[in-house]
């Protein structure tokens, strides 16, 4: 008996104790493991009939992660079992006598124990549904070279197809099925499952025609009562590739055979759908009607309405088709899949509408939901990305619009507007409250509620039954049946960040809330253009929103009279603008396109006559200018770099050499503002002061409008207030000085300013709020992301009771930051409440470092 446990002898009575104690015991648990989970994943899973049912359990991704367990105690087992039973030791040859060849094939063997190999298949198949699929490859790979006459080499040969499938591995697999079909010795009885994996191959690959023959197939290899799910799946292909009338059949196939009532009611609706218009159609509403009425089917009202929908779009009633579609949708119990069909149907009647608003609302609606596999899941993406802007630029000019408007009227009469805004605002919001406080005590006097409830009086209300189920369906009817999970508001789950750091806008109303409310005058009259400038500004952008909704209405959306529309209102309201010369040009080659030639005519010599040294006047006159302006582009380019790149090493002469040449070269081009400031640099590099205030003043006074001329107002506001100081680096000290105030005393914050524009400022917050939950448990301190500009954002730490405080703070999280290795990417500052809320209004944080560096490193 001893003996018969070892492994380095291979006689019958230790091959016998090996193959039952590797069967019955270690091996047995294992696969009992194995079925348990796969028991679980068909008791739990749930079909969605809104897509091609999978023809496999392993289909669904996260209800397999969840067996992890029961495989990995599967795999334990499998291991277990190779490594003490295998049994590879050569049994003793018989003597004085020729072998049969069935005694040669037996002693030829590397392996004398049976399961093993069973042992290796459990593995491999455990690793498949755990979707470690190059450990599931390697183990199928291992029976196939060592175990060629064993039952476990045919399923390792199907289940390495299917990991080469689910792996996305599609070469491989096409080499697999091929070995499969030239076998003659692949077992019949495999031959169901290999039909169906075959099948699997071309429908992962979106090719449903070829898959349909293959399903065929595989209903003749079962009994009838079984290819419910078959047909069904058949008629959902056919339905897809635009087969009506097969779909319908096999729908009635699937009726026939009356499988469970969910999948008999879903080929009901679903061939419902597929009905040509006429009588029998008008039957199929009188029948979907009175299923709608039915209690029964109180959960599949979302499809009811979405088989209406269809019928009625049959018919042509977009009307009743656009009603029970939003029925759909807000139905308590529709599926995901469900409610982006019926979002996507609105969304597309609108679209052919050419209502763009209302479609790109619903698009919008019909991605949150949308599985990225729907066939139309990339084009449909890009369009509701187009819609999005078309949207949010049309917003754009309506809101300038408004602001324009009550920027320019009489001061009493805009007061006035804005105190009856703010009094009607109070108003809903009074009317709110009281509706609330009804909804209150209606719960409070209901039937539900712990006052009523005889016997309970005194629970808390989540230990009161009749409570909870009140207060569920008074949920329900709002809200609708929702996950158990974070944001359960949001309908799209995509867009919330799982990081514990606030938005942009989150950091900025946080800001604002400090400051302002929508309950005061101000905080109406902050974005009002009421000066030249800021008119200036708000006009800018409503030119540039009518160019852009043109261009999407041109390129995007293919509306050339839309476009064209845009374009001209461009023109008529700034003829003077930079983008209605482009705008001309666009008309100009709309009308060319549709046929038009009086108004292409019209806009070409618009262009002649009014900007006729443009390069769109040129193109249009000269069709060959176009390529000289492009090598003349290039060439700016490259010109302007090495002037950059002569400036990053101090060859000051060259850069002004450099500026001076492309002004004679190219005196038009867009990039002369670029070489003029990149020249004034080169000036103040060489330390003359003077040349460079006048340099500033004529790239402001030349390039009104420019990112460049923005600049060098900047520059020239901190110059010009210490014209007698030929410092540069003095006269911003001086400037900064009349801006900030020092105050040791004040309550003070931190500063943290990225020096690098690839800084992830996210990033950088997380580590420094780590460092101080870690380092300051017991002060309360806020780390928030604040936007100073549009293109920059720092980090701030609030708050200290003296700069003292701050400042041996500042230290402890630089300290910290140093292990992420960040330490050189940043500046680290303090500042006072005061000055904190100047350097919001001043924007310019190089300012305020000036300030820092002169007076608090003194101190």
């Amino acid at each position: 008996l001893i003996q018969s446990c070892s492994t380095k002898k291979n006689t019958l009575v230790t091959r016998s104790f090996h193959n039952l104690t590797a069967h019955y015991n270690i091996y047995f648990n294992g696969q009992e493991s194995f079925n348990s989970a796969i028991l679980q994943l068909r008791n739990s899973h749930k079909d969605d009939y809104g897509e091609i049912l999978p023809l496999f359990d392993y289909k669904n991704k996260k209800e397999i992660a969840s067996l992890q367990p029961q495989m990995d105690k599967a795999i334990k087992k499998g291991m277990k079992t190779i490594k003490l039973h295998s049994l590879k030791a050569k049994p003793k040859r018989p003597k004085n006598r020729e072998m049969t060849e069935k005694e040669r094939k037996f002693y030829a063997k590397k392996e004398f124990n049976k399961w093993i190999d069973d042992s290796y298949l459990l593995i491999g198949k455990a690793n498949f549904y755990n979707q470690e699929y190059a450990k599931a490859v390697n183990t199928f790979q291992e029976i196939l070279n060592k175990y060629k006459d064993e039952n476990s080499y045919y399923p390792a040969r199907l289940w390495l197809l299917k990991t080469y499938i689910e792996s996305s591995r599609f070469r491989d697999a096409q080499e697999q099925i091929a070995i499969i079909e030239n076998d003659r010795h692949f077992p019949k009885d495999l031959k169901y499952e290999f039909l169906l994996t075959k099948a699997d191959f071309f429908l992962s690959q979106n090719k449903y025609s070829e898959a349909v023959p293959l399903i065929e197939k595989a209903t003749e290899l079962i009994k009838k009562k079984k290819r419910a799910r078959l047909y069904f799946i058949l008629a959902q292909i056919n339905e897809r590739i635009g087969n009506k009338t097969t779909a319908a059949d096999y729908y009635a196939k699937v009726i026939k055979i009356n499988p469970s009532y969910e999948m008999t009611f879903n080929a009901q609706i679903n061939r419902a759908t597929l009905l040509d218009a006429g009588q029998n159609s008008v039957q199929l509403e009188k029948d979907l009607l009175k299923l709608l009425k039915d209690p029964k089917n109180e959960d599949y009202k979302a499809q009811i309405y979405f088989a209406l929908a269809k019928i009625a779009q049959t018919n042509n009633d977009e009307a009743k088709a656009l009603e029970y579609f939003k029925n759909c949708v807000q139905s308590e119990n529709a599926e995901e899949t469900q409610k982006a069909l019926a979002y996507l149907a609105i969304a597309d009647m609108y679209f052919k509408k050419s209502d763009y608003l209302l479609a790109g609302a619903y698009y919008d609606s019909t991605m949150n939901f949308l599985s990225p596999k729907y066939s139309r899941y990339q084009e449909l993406s890009e369009q509701t990305r187009h819609l999005k802007e078309l949207i949010k630029n049309l917003k754009t000019i309506e809101q300038q619009d408004s602001l324009q408007k009550v920027a320019r009227l009489p001061e009493a009469e805009r007061m006035a507007l804005i105190k009856k805004v703010i009094e009607q605002l109070k108003q809903k919001e009074a009317e709110e409250k009281r509706t609330m406080q009804g909804e209150r005590d209606n719960f409070d006097n209901s039937p539900g509620s712990r006052t009523n409830l005889p016997g309970q009086g005194g629970k808390w209300y989540f230990y009161n039954q009749a409570s909870i189920s009140y207060g569920s369906q008074e949920f329900k009817k709002k809200w609708g049946n929702r996950k158990l999970e974070d944001n359960w508001r949001r309908s799209n789950k995509k867009s919330v960040a799982t990081d514990f750091w606030a938005s942009q806008e989150e950091a900025q109303d946080e800001e604002n809330d400090n400051t302002l409310n929508n309950k005061m005058p101000e905080y109406y009259l902050k974005n009002l253009p009421l000066t030249d400038s800021a008119m200036a500004v708000s006009e800018n952008l409503t030119a540039k929103s009518l160019f852009a909704v043109a261009g999407i209405y041109q390129d995007k959306l293919k509306e050339p009279q839309l476009a064209a529309e845009y374009y001209s209102r461009l023109i008529k309201r700034f003829p003077h603008n930079n983008l209605s010369i482009q705008a001309a040009y666009r008309l100009c080659l709309i009308y060319r396109n549709i046929g038009n030639k009086d108004k292409a005519a019209y806009w070409k010599n618009y262009l002649n006559k009014n900007y006729p040294q443009s390069n769109y006047a040129k193109i249009l006159n000269d069709p060959d200018y176009l390529k000289q302006l492009t090598l003349q582009e290039r060439q700016a380019e490259e010109l302007y770099e090495q002037a950059f790149a002569d400036y990053q090493t101090k060859r000051y002469a060259e850069v002004i050499a450099k500026a001076q040449k492309a002004e004679t070269l190219f005196p038009a081009h867009k990039l002369i503002p670029k070489f003029k400031l990149l020249a004034a640099f080169a000036t103040a590099g060489q330390q003359n002061a003077n040349a460079y205030i006048a340099q500033l003043e004529a790239i402001s006074k030349k390039y009104p409008g420019t990112i460049e001329q923005q600049k060098a107002d900047e520059i020239l506001q901190v110059l010009l207030n210490d014209k007698k100081n030929t410092s540069i680096e003095q006269a911003k000290v001086n400037k900064a000085k009349q801006i900030y105030t020092f105050d040791a005393q004040a309550r003070h914050y931190i500063l943290f300013i990225p020096l690098k524009k690839d800084l992830d400022i996210n990033r950088m917050r997380f580590d420094v709020f780590n460092i101080t939950v870690d380092k300051f448990t017991n002060q309360n301190l806020d780390v928030i992301t604040v936007p100073i500009t549009e293109k920059q954002k720092i980090v701030v730490v609030k708050n200290f009771n003296n700069s003292n405080e701050a400042q041996k703070a500042r230290q402890t999280i630089q300290s910290g930051l140093q292990k992420f290795k960040i330490n050189s990417d940043y500046q680290g500052a303090v500042i006072s409440d005061l000055n904190y809320v100047k350097l919001k209004q001043n924007k310019n944080i190089e300012l305020y470092l000036k300030f820092y560096e002169t007076m608090y490193k003194k101190k």
